[in-house]
């Protein structure tokens, strides 16, 4: 479940988000919130505050751009060898 809302009539205008998560991943974000003296809900923040961030900077990649990746790993591969020919096989066991 998530549940959006967001007021205007705020001093701070803030949205208020309301979700599920797993038990023992609010366990997680609790004991570390502990940790640093905080709460839950800063260290959840903190943690969508510092992944938009991320996103901000983001932008679609081009094909060719995508690719690249893929193109330097498989150029650092060993090339496959040319098949052998029944002659060249024929040869070698004699």
């Amino acid at each position: 479940m998530l549940r959006v809302s967001h007021s205007t009539d705020r001093e701070l205008s803030m949205a208020d988000v309301l979700f599920e998560i797993d038990d023992a991943l609010f366990e997680f974000y609790r004991g570390q919130a502990l940790r640093k003296g905080r709460t839950v809900e800063d260290a959840i923040r903190d943690v969508i505050v510092s992944n938009a961030a991320k996103f901000d900077n983001a932008r679609a990649l081009t094909p060719t751009e995508r690719s690249e990746p893929a193109q330097r790993y498989l150029s650092r591969q060993y090339q496959a060898h040319p098949s052998l020919t029944f002659d060249d096989i024929r040869d070698g066991c004699e």
